[in-house]
């Protein structure tokens, strides 16, 4: 029998904080756990809400801006999940065991990332671009200092996990060592042997990158995770919500821009130039093509070697979807160079 989760045991405390709470209770459930997350949603007279747990040595002044700035964007009618307030006030909940934040939830569904074979209708391209665009506008009205060493740590943090990966560890063989040795491999296993010490050239060389464009250190705050999974939409493909505004921090706003890009648009020509364009349109900021581009390499690196990392770590469960995301990324990437020559903004 399974122990029951700090969400289960600290229940009752934190929902009771909350002025829509009366006692009662029509429907619990725990959501299927990713990494360190743990959340629940749960219906009282037919609305719904969820529930999310942090630990306490995870609680810092990021998570704070997070929830100031989702509060300014529920005043200014930007489509998120609402953060509920407790009758004092609070958005964070303390118990014994870490805080809690309560979200309404957003009715509505997920649209598949593109895959090599196909990329994500125009509508949706255009309708995410817009706003991310109107997102930044916002974010870009409240001033965040921007720091080298926060760009040079970021940039280099691929090539310095990489190399974790082929580096000793208390006398033991390295992960990659282990690796190559494995007598029966998987498919992924080979693939990440043929491809690793090139990722992590490349890694190197980006880390590079951000010396030569001064525009990375423009600093807003950022969403900091622009994927399919936090983008719910209704029947007309238009944005119901952006949701999960954890990891939102102070950062470079053409970093955001190329990622988001690389995630939604993928390297087709056509829809990256309607992405960037969509946010110009939306924002009214500048975009610098050249920073989009090197944000783009480097999120299709970052996100490649994170989830070796992780798949070497024995911390992932769906193998096949994870094999599946490395491949297109790193298809994304030998198009990066015809991209860059092709992409041409339009007026």
């Amino acid at each position: 029998m399974k122990s029951p989760t700090a969400i289960e045991i600290d229940f009752t405390e934190v929902v009771s904080q909350y002025a829509f709470y009366h006692g009662t209770i029509d429907r619990f459930q725990l959501i299927p756990q990713k990494l360190s997350n743990q959340n629940a949603w749960f219906e009282i007279d037919n609305r719904r809400w969820v529930i999310k747990f942090y630990r306490t040595g995870i609680i810092s002044n990021k998570l704070k801006l997070s929830h100031q700035l989702q509060l300014q964007l529920i005043e200014s009618g930007f489509p998120v999940a609402k953060l509920e307030t407790s009758t004092d006030g609070q958005t964070l909940i303390k118990t014994a065991n870490g805080y809690y934040s309560i979200h309404r939830w957003v009715e509505g569904r997920h649209i598949h990332s593109p895959s090599i074979n196909s990329t994500a209708p125009t509508d949706v391209i255009r309708e995410v671009a817009s706003m991310l665009g109107r997102f930044h506008q916002l974010g870009a009205e409240e001033a965040h200092s921007g720091e080298l060493a926060t760009l040079d740590k970021a940039f280099s943090a691929p090539a310095e996990l990489a190399r974790t990966q082929d580096r000793r560890r208390d006398l033991k063989p390295s992960r990659i060592f282990r690796l190559r040795i494995k007598p029966i491999k998987t498919s992924f296993d080979r693939w990440i042997l043929q491809h690793f010490e090139q990722l992590c050239q490349q890694a190197s060389q980006l880390a590079e990158q951000l010396h030569k464009l001064p525009s990375f250190r423009e600093f807003i705050a950022i969403h900091n995770d622009i994927n399919w999974d936090n983008l719910i939409f209704n029947d007309d493909n238009k944005l119901a919500a952006i949701i999960d505004f954890d990891n939102l921090m102070p950062f470079s706003r053409q970093y955001e821009i190329g990622a988001a890009t690389l995630v939604i648009a993928g390297t087709d020509n056509e829809a990256v130039t309607h992405f960037l364009n969509s946010y110009r349109q939306a924002s009214g900021l500048n975009v610098d093509n050249a920073a989009v581009m090197i944000a783009m390499r480097h999120k299709c690196v970052r996100s490649i070697i994170w989830s070796i990392h992780s798949y070497l770590g024995g911390n992932i469960e769906d193998r096949a979807a994870l094999q599946s995301w490395c491949k297109y990324l790193h298809y994304c990437l030998g198009r990066m160079d015809h991209l860059s020559e092709q992409l041409q903004p339009m007026p």
